[in-house]
């Protein structure tokens, strides 16, 4: 199993917000290449707050993975936006100057097609709210013009593993949190690309095409319970595996799709003593 450090899944989102960087901040008027000195860090974590910025690091976090996929760019959007104004000034807060920062990236994104204006519903209502006083109602935003990635489509594999060397040789890179592997093509290829996917012995429930500026994260939890003998039988039927993955004895494990965890806990929520818990990160084989 590759390494679940994230690296690619933290830097797809990087690139990203990179380009958002440059529609938002032209470099021939702002300093873009120092706006772009930053990193970001998807954590297998659920957590009070949805991210954070730290400024010591310049780096972006974002938690609770298992939110939509629009939620989860927000939030990389409104940390970004603390990048900004820490880079600009030194110091970031929830004020007048981070909302005007964070108005601008998000008119931006949306003028790239990577959101809607009906997706900023997803935000938290005081951040809404703080959005709408410093510039009048969202559905009078006004949208720039944006041409972003119009001919470019992802093709994702997932269960991929049996065909990995293949798929890194024919430039496939691999999404460790995600646990796919993503393609990049133009609309021209795209489909015969597909086609040849389906001739390696890769079925289509294991491939998903999408537009480029189409945001979307398919995260993977690993679900883990403790000392939970009593309960073994019901563990069985709901997929848990003892001991699986190499997270040693004691624990109970299944590896779920992220958007399914509330699911999950209330599945085992009436067993006695039982907590679950989502595993940061598998243990290395060696």
């Amino acid at each position: 199993m590759a390494e679940l450090n994230g690296n690619n899944t933290n830097m797809e989102i990087k690139t990203l917000l990179n380009d958002v960087l440059e529609y938002a901040f032209p470099s021939n008027t702002h300093p873009l290449e120092k706006l772009q000195r930053f990193s970001v860090e998807c954590q297998r974590k659920e957590a009070k707050k949805d991210g954070d910025y730290n400024a010591d690091l310049h780096r972006i976090r974002i938690f609770n993975l298992s939110r939509d996929s629009k939620e989860i760019l927000l939030t990389a959007l409104h940390d970004l936006s603390h990048h900004i104004e820490y880079t600009f000034y030194g110091e970031s807060a929830h004020k007048e100057r981070f909302y005007n920062y964070y108005h601008n990236v998000l008119v931006t994104a949306i003028g790239m097609k990577l959101l809607l204006k009906m997706d900023l519903s997803l935000l938290d209502m005081k951040e809404r709210d703080k959005l709408e006083k410093a510039h009048g109602a969202i559905h009078y935003w006004k949208i720039p013009d944006v041409t972003y990635k119009e001919n470019i489509f992802y093709l994702d594999v997932k269960n991929g593993y049996e065909f990995r060397d293949t798929l890194k040789d024919w430039g496939y890179k691999y999404l460790s949190l995600e646990e796919v592997w993503r393609g990049e093509f133009t609309r021209d290829c795209v489909w015969e690309e597909k086609s040849e996917l389906n001739e390696l012995g890769i079925d289509d429930e294991s491939i998903l095409v999408h537009h480029a500026v189409d945001f979307q994260t398919t995260f993977v939890y690993y679900l883990v319970i403790r000392n939970a003998y009593d309960h073994r039988l019901t563990l069985r039927k709901l997929g848990y595996k003892y001991g699986a993955f190499n997270v040693g004895k004691r624990n109970w494990v299944k590896k779920i799709d992220a958007k399914d965890l509330n699911q999950e806990r209330a599945k085992v929520e009436g067993l006695m003593g039982v907590s679950l818990k989502v595993l940061k990160d598998l243990p290395s084989n060696g």
